[in-house]
């Protein structure tokens, strides 16, 4: 039983990854909104403002385009912040929540996922400790104020990742 398993895995390969993306569905054939810098800026200074009224205080990590619109200005937009941090308590995940909801009341074309932490389904639960950990010491701020702080990546996981997104 274990063999057959083994090999099943090792049939699925590459497609695994391609099978995770999110699936057009009727209604889905509009692409996503692309947000500019400034837009995003303003979106996590809202975030920031609705975990300041729950006295809380978040650190997130982000990956990919995010840190290339808003830290590196090297794209024009991206479509969404992707982030991870193996260090959030319950609590802080819920303050990040209402800060993500509470910006996009105030913003109505911040699309419901326009901050999230898919790209944990893409890093072993190890390495995540490692990843975040690495973050919190190069210290790479793409964006501070008070109660909410965005880290870049570790750039070696993020030219990693880069290069692993256009294989896909």
């Amino acid at each position: 039983m274990g063999q057959a398993a083994s090999r099943w895995a090792q049939r699925r390969g590459a497609d695994t990854l391609r099978e995770l993306k999110p699936q057009k569905t009727p209604g889905h054939d509009v692409p996503a909104p692309n947000f500019r810098r400034e837009t995003l800026l303003a979106a996590l200074s809202n975030v920031a403002a609705a975990i300041n009224k729950k006295h809380g205080n978040v650190t997130i990590i982000a990956v990919g385009s995010a840190v290339n619109t808003i830290y590196l200005q090297s794209r024009e937009a991206t479509h969404d912040v992707d982030f991870f941090n193996d260090n959030l308590t319950p609590e802080d995940f819920e303050h990040l929540v209402a800060g993500i909801r509470s910006a996009s009341k105030k913003d109505k074309t911040l699309i419901s996922d326009w901050l999230n932490n898919r790209t944990i389904f893409f890093i072993p639960k190890d390495k995540q400790r490692t990843l975040s950990q690495q973050a919190y010491n190069q210290r790479e701020v793409i964006f501070e104020e008070p109660c909410l702080t965005v880290l870049a990546a570790p750039w070696e996981y993020a030219f990693c990742f880069i290069r692993c997104e256009r294989c896909c």
